[in-house]
């Protein structure tokens, strides 16, 4: 079973339609809210290098933005993210 996490934030309007769409292609997901969860945050910057949402982190394995989020189908992966990479070791 594929582990995705998302990453949000209170009041992104972009962090809302990507819920939407998730939830119309019946993904399943752990949402992480970098506002209410200050460890999100680290967990984010390390993976990314930088702090944006929303993120989706899909198997440990693959970095989705938002314009890749809206690329999926259900429960497939149709593109080719980018792998997740430990930015703080650069």
């Amino acid at each position: 079973m594929v582990k995705s996490i998302l990453y949000t934030m209170t009041g992104c309007s972009r962090c809302h339609e990507v819920k939407k769409h998730l939830k119309k292609v019946n993904m399943t997901y752990i949402e992480k809210n970098i506002l209410e969860d200050p460890e999100s945050i680290q967990a984010l910057m390390k993976i990314t290098g930088e702090v944006f949402t929303p993120v989706l982190i899909v198997d440990n394995k693959h970095v989705l933005n938002q314009q890749e989020i809206f690329l999926l189908e259900k429960d497939e992966l149709k593109l080719h993210p980018r792998e997740c990479t430990n930015k703080s070791n650069r």
